[in-house]
């Protein structure tokens, strides 16, 4: 089972070389489903490498030791309960995701600020649902930072528009020519 990797506090995940079905490339302590690019189990050493497209539901669940994370810019999904009960400080979300599940970053993570790359915000679940794509706190205390002309397109979104704290987000331009 390889939850326990987080659950024990464990510090790395391996896959043997030749598994027709799994990776973990680049030494990344990440179990990947190969065929599909989707980051299935994580640990608090995980670093998410690039090409993932998907961060499948519970990857990183109940991993209380994660505290730090980087998506790479090739993820466009973040599934269900991925990130729930992690302790994330800060959380910055690449402009590529287009969908992100019920309680992706819920339960006891409450990052200090989110950093949304989005340009077109798409609906997410809402303070108000049991099963909100962040936690209730976040939605209260975090302050998401969005680009420049896009505050009031997520005032008006299904679920970003429930952050009380939305400002621009001056200290990172996005680039488009690359």
């Amino acid at each position: 089972e390889t939850k326990e990797v987080c659950y024990d506090g464990g510090s790395s995940i391996i896959v043997e070389d030749g598994n027709p079905t799994y990776d973990s490339r680049e030494k990344c302590n990440a179990l990947i489903e190969t065929a599909s690019n989707t980051l299935i189990t994580g640990c608090m050493n995980t670093t998410i490498p690039d090409g993932i497209i998907s961060i499948g539901d519970g990857a990183f669940s109940e991993c209380s030791g994660l505290t730090s994370v980087t998506i790479p810019n090739t993820v466009t999904s973040i599934g269900n309960w991925a990130f729930y009960d992690c302790k994330l400080i800060s959380l910055s979300i690449p402009a590529s995701v287009t969908s992100m599940g019920e309680g992706a970053f819920g339960g006891i993570c409450y990052p200090e600020s989110v950093v949304s790359l989005i340009e077109e915000p798409f609906e997410i679940y809402g303070e108000a649902e049991a099963s909100s794509t962040f936690a209730y706190y976040t939605f209260h205390s975090s302050t998401l930072y969005v680009p420049a002309g896009s505050v009031d397109k997520y005032r008006a979104t299904k679920g970003w528009k429930d952050f009380v704290n939305i400002e621009t987000n001056d200290f990172i331009s996005v680039d488009n020519s690359s």
